[in-house]
C-alpha cells in the first residue's frame, strides 16, 4: 500500500494523507456506533497500522497544515481518551509553534475545531487533564492570535484551480479522490476565484449533493463547503440554505447537516449575523415549532441554544419568540423527550448568553418562566430535568448579580 502511494504521490501530493485520513475517520465512525467488529473494521485498522509506520519514519507523510488539523478534527470526534490526549497534544504542539502561519482556509478549519473542544472541556466523563487542555486550547483559539495571519499566503492570492479536474475527482468512485475534489472545491470558494461567484448554485448543489454521502469524511467536508460559502458569500447563501433546510421532501439526515452549516455559519459571521439573523431565527422557530419530525425539531432548538448562548446581540429582537416556543413546548402534552429537553436547553442558554440583560428584555415575564422551569425540573425525562435545574442555578447567579449590593471600595468617594 505504501509502494502504491509513494508512486502515486508524484502526481497527487495529497493522496496518502487524504487517504490516512478518510481510512481513520471511518474506522472511528464505525468504532463509536458498533460493538460487534467486522471483517472491514479490522482491514481497517490493519492499513492504519501499516500507513502509522510511514508516518513515523516520514515527517512529511502530512503535506500541509490543512491535512493535520483535518487529522486533529478527526481525532478529536473519538470518545477514546487515549486518542484524543493524542489530539490535543499535536494540537497544542502546533500552536505553540513559532513558524504556525495560517492562511483563510487554514484558519477555518481550525476555528471549527472549537465547538469540539468546547464539549469536550464540560464533559465530566473525561480525566481533568484532558478537560484542562481543550480548556486552555479553546482559549488559545478564540484569541485569534495576530501572528499566526500569513499575509503571503491568503486564500484572496493567486490560485491555479482546475474545474475540471474538481468535477472529475467529485466523479470518482474512491472515497479519498472524490473527498479530495470536495476539499478542493472549498478551496476555490475561499480563495474568492470569480469562477465560484458566477457558478454559485452549481457550486451549492455539488456541496449539497456531497452532504448526503455516507462517508464521513465527505460529508464533513461538504458541510464545511457549504460554510465557506456562507462565509464569503453570506448575503446569497444564507436565505438558500434556509429554504432547503425547512423542505420536508429531503431526508433528516441532510437537514441536520444542513442545520449544522447554518450555527457554523453564523458563528464565523460574529456581529455581522445580525444582518441576517431574521431568516436565520424564524428558520429554527418554524421548524421547531411545526416540522413533522421530532429529530428535526429537537436539532432546530438545539441550533437556536447554540446561537442564543454565543451571539446574544443576534438573538436580542426574538426573545420573546424564542420563549414562547419552548414554554408552549414545555406545557403541552405528549411532546417527545428529545424535543422538551431541547427546549429547556434553549432556556438554559438564552439565561447565560442574555446574563444581566435578561431583566431588561423579559423581566416581566421572569415569574411565569420560574414556574414553567420549576415544574419542567419535575419532569419524568431526566435531561430536562437536569437542564432546568441548570437554568435555576443560572438564574439564581444572575439574580445574585443584579441584587448584590456595591461592594465597600465602590462606594468610597
Amino acid at each position: 500500500i505504501i509502494s502504491l502511494l509513494s508512486e502515486l504521490s508524484n502526481f497527487m501530493k495529497n493522496l496518502a494523507g487524504d487517504l490516512f485520513i478518510g481510512i481513520l475517520s471511518e474506522f472511528i465512525r464505525i468504532s463509536s456506533t458498533s460493538t460487534s467488529t467486522s471483517s472491514r473494521h479490522w482491514i481497517q485498522l490493519e492499513i492504519l497500522a501499516v500507513m502509522s509506520q510511514s508516518i513515523s519514519t516520514n515527517p512529511n507523510f502530512f503535506k500541509s497544515i490543512e491535512q493535520l488539523l483535518t487529522l486533529i478534527s478527526t481525532l478529536l470526534n473519538s470518545t477514546d481518551e487515549s486518542t484524543l490526549q493524542l489530539a490535543l497534544g499535536i494540537l497544542g504542539t502546533l500552536l505553540e509553534s513559532g513558524t504556525f502561519k495560517l492562511n483563510q482556509a487554514e484558519e477555518i478549519l481550525i476555528l471549527d475545531l472549537l465547538p469540539r473542544l468546547e464539549e469536550i472541556q464540560v464533559e465530566e466523563n473525561f480525566q481533568v487533564e484532558i478537560r484542562q487542555a481543550a480548556s486552555t486550547l479553546y482559549l488559545k483559539i478564540n484569541s485569534r492570535d495576530p501572528s499566526w495571519s500569513d499575509a503571503t499566503s491568503h486564500a484572496d492570492a493567486p490560485r491555479n484551480f482546475d474545474i475540471k479536474e474538481i468535477l472529475r475527482d467529485l466523479n470518482d468512485p474512491l472515497i479519498p479522490v472524490r473527498a479530495m475534489g470536495v476539499v478542493n472545491l472549498r478551496k476555490l470558494v475561499l480563495s474568492k476565484d470569480e469562477r465560484a461567484r458566477k457558478n454559485f448554485e452549481k457550486i451549492l448543489g455539488i456541496f449539497l449533493n456531497q452532504v448526503r454521502d455516507e462517508d464521513s469524511y465527505i460529508y464533513l467536508n461538504a458541510i464545511r463547503g457549504i460554510s465557506a460559502l456562507g462565509d464569503i458569500y453570506p448575503k446569497e447563501t444564507i436565505p438558500k440554505i434556509v429554504e432547503i433546510f425547512q423542505d420536508e421532501k429531503l431526508g433528516v439526515e441532510t437537514r441536520l447537516k444542513l442545520g449544522e452549516s447554518l450555527v457554523q455559519i453564523a458563528l464565523r459571521c460574529g456581529p455581522t449575523v445580525v444582518s441576517f439573523s431574521d431568516v436565520m431565527m424564524h428558520g429554527f422557530l418554524s421548524m421547531a415549532t411545526h416540522d413533522a419530525d421530532d429529530l428535526i425539531r429537537a436539532s432546530s432548538l438545539g441550533n437556536i441554544a447554540e446561537i442564543s448562548r454565543k451571539l446574544k446581540f443576534a438573538v436580542h429582537p426574538f426573545v420573546t419568540e424564542i420563549l414562547e416556543c419552548s414554554i408552549n413546548i414545555l406545557r403541552r402534552n405528549g411532546e417527545d423527550s428529545s424535543v422538551r429537553s431541547g427546549a429547556m436547553w434553549v432556556i438554559t442558554c438564552l439565561f447565560r448568553g442574555l446574563d444581566t440583560d435578561l431583566f431588561d428584555l423579559i423581566g416581566d415575564r421572569m415569574l411565569e418562566i420560574y414556574r414553567v422551569i420549576k415544574s419542567a425540573s419535575l419532569d419524568e425525562d431526566p435531561v430536562v430535568a437536569r437542564h432546568a435545574d441548570m437554568a435555576k442555578l443560572q438564574l439564581a447567579q444572575i439574580m445574585a448579580e443584579v441584587t448584590q449590593p456595591k461592594s465597600e471600595h465602590a462606594l468610597k468617594f
